[in-house]
């Protein structure tokens, strides 16, 4: 029996670009398998999902070499809507993904477009959330929830359709350590149920004692077909040394915030001084962003955040890219 996945020397080139993000991949799975893809930033995962489902070549423009098969389909010549049918996929953004404005309906529009019974499009919803401790969030707008819930949203999403293959771009890369852990228990009882599972991760030791998935490593190309020029870097002497940063003390007083009844920090109170790394620690949906977001002042909040000498300069690397243009609303969530 031929596999449910089978993968013939693959190899794909962005458009634009002249070296492979990756070259020369076979790979099979079949149902009731799992396959983690591992390999270092930059090697190709996320674009090996994308040709897995066959949104690559699709939605795509590069040079597509080698072939995919998926349930008997060859992807660059099978619509891809019909594949949609053969295959779900989580994509690393899972903001990119979200069309609906509450939960429940996000998991009922994939559901919708297979044509099922509305009564079975209910019963798998309220399955869903159960299984991935999501009913309290069922009425809730999926973009305002934190970057960890939201990706059980689409996990639950995606699972709702019960396809024959998962693809999972990165799918730990917002969840707490328990949901990590739940989630390869998940992934784990779907191929046991028949269904095919692929997951591009680095995060692999999640799944070193989860027997069920096999590893397939990616090794990073380097652009060996337009190798850089050699420079021979000088130390410049007249380059001015780092200053070094004035000290002070960041005091958080009281510090609030609530998404219509939904309370997300309440009354927390702290002191942060220069020198320091601090790291904040909790589960999905805890604050952690919502508090940081506070601090820099992209979020509305009761309680005051304040320094000793006066209002510091204080920069944030958000999780998720935000496009403002003049007059724009940063999102409060």
């Amino acid at each position: 029996m031929s596999p449910l996945l089978d993968v013939q020397s693959l190899a794909y080139t962005y458009h634009g670009q002249s070296t492979p993000s990756f070259h020369d991949v076979t790979l099979g799975v079949s149902a009731g398998e799992c396959l983690l893809i591992t390999g270092a930033s930059g090697c190709g995962k996320s674009t090996l999902a994308r040709c897995l489902v066959g949104l690559i070549p699709h939605l795509y423009k590069g040079q597509l070499e080698g072939a995919v098969w998926l349930d008997g389909c060859r992807t660059h010549e099978t619509p891809l809507w019909q594949l949609s049918e053969k295959a779900g996929m989580v994509l690393q953004n899972t903001q990119g993904q979200m069309l609906a404005s509450t939960v429940e309906d996000e998991l009922a529009f994939g559901m919708e477009n297979l044509g099922l019974p509305r009564a079975e499009i209910g019963q798998r919803i309220a399955a869903s959330l159960n299984r991935f401790g999501l009913e309290r969030f069922r009425t809730q707008d999926p973009r305002r929830l934190s970057g960890g819930e939201g990706q059980r949203v689409m996990l639950a999403a995606m699972l709702s359709r019960q396809t024959p293959l998962f693809v999972l771009d990165e799918p730990l890369s917002m969840l707490d350590t328990t949901a990590a852990t739940d989630l390869v228990r998940h992934l784990t009882e779907l191929a046991q149920q028949g269904r095919a599972v692929v997951v591009c991760e680095h995060r692999s030791h999640y799944f070193s004692a989860a027997s069920a998935f096999r590893e397939h490593a990616l090794e990073r190309r380097e652009h060996a077909l337009n190798p850089p020029a050699t420079h021979v870097i000088q130390e410049d002497s007249s380059a001015a040394p780092l200053s070094a940063a004035r000290e002070f003390c960041l005091h958080v007083d009281n510090l609030s915030v609530t998404f219509g009844e939904h309370s997300v920090l309440d009354r927390l109170s702290l002191e942060l001084s220069s020198g320091q790394i601090v790291a904040l620690v909790g589960v999905n949906g805890s604050g952690k962003t919502t508090l940081l977001r506070s601090l820099v002042g992209l979020q509305r909040h009761a309680g005051q955040v304040k320094a000793s000498d006066g209002k510091p300069d204080l920069g944030l690397v958000a999780k998720k890219s935000v496009k403002a243009g003049p007059g724009a609303r940063l999102p409060e969530s």
